[in-house]
């Protein structure tokens, strides 16, 4: 199987500083919609991961 550049940068796991930065809102703010369930994310533990991928698919409406 050969893994398209952009797909290995698609399936990339995001912080949520990572995020923010992506999405160009404070840490504070992905924190709120992601409790709120209006980010895409996993909660392993106490922590928040999410999809880059997953991401892109919210924000086109997908």
């Amino acid at each position: 199987m050969v893994c398209k550049k952009t797909e290995f940068f698609d399936n990339k796991i995001m912080k949520v500083k990572e995020v923010a930065s992506f999405l160009g809102i404070s840490t504070k703010t992905v924190y709120e919609k992601s409790k709120d369930g209006l980010l895409p994310h996993q909660k392993v533990g106490n922590r928040y991961i999410f999809l880059r991928s997953e991401l892109i698919k919210f924000l086109k409406g997908d």
